[in-house]
């Protein structure tokens, strides 16, 4: 059994958060490569919850998205807290 730390939780929320904003923003894998030059595989395992994501993933897939990384990282953060 898995034990589930708080940076597998942390984890585990960004890839959760990007997943809801790919699916609202209806951008494909070949499109976010396109935009952030990571690896469409790279992006799969990221999204997937099965890498880590680095600070340059996180924002550079956050500015991708049109989103300002810090508030979104205050919004994955209170998503963690109150789990």
């Amino acid at each position: 059994m898995a034990v589930r730390t708080k940076t597998s939780a942390h984890n585990a929320a960004v890839a959760s958060t990007f997943r809801g904003l790919r699916g609202e923003k209806d951008l494909s894998f070949a499109e976010l490569e396109k935009r952030t030059h990571i690896k469409e595989a790279q992006l799969e395992r990221l999204f997937r919850n099965q890498a880590t994501f680095t600070t340059e993933d996180f924002t550079t897939i956050a500015i991708a998205f049109r989103e300002n990384p810090s508030e979104l990282l205050d919004v994955i953060l209170e998503k963690v807290r109150s789990e």
